[in-house]
């Protein structure tokens, strides 16, 4: 086999792969985060909607890269409906 060659070894059932979103609290250290098997805008806004949720009085700060899902018309939609939050 060849260096940097990726070896797949046969195993029964189907892969399954679950998505992580994450935020982090910086004053309490506290990391919030969300599973999902998508990995898109919906899945997205609903772990801001999550997050709104989690700090009902606190304005939130956002950082983010530049995924697809992070510039896409439904998650610019989400932000400016939550502008006063995030």
């Amino acid at each position: 086999m060849k260096r940097g060659t990726r070896k797949l070894i046969p195993a029964p059932g189907t892969p399954k792969r679950l998505h992580t979103f994450g935020a982090y609290n910086w004053r309490t250290s506290h990391v919030s985060y969300t599973l999902n098997h998508r990995k898109n805008s919906d899945s997205f806004i609903e772990f801001l909607e999550t997050l709104i949720t989690q700090y009902p009085d606190e304005t939130l700060v956002r950082v983010m890269d530049n995924a697809s899902y992070h510039r896409s018309k439904a998650v610019q939609a989400a932000l400016s409906l939550f502008e006063d939050r995030i």
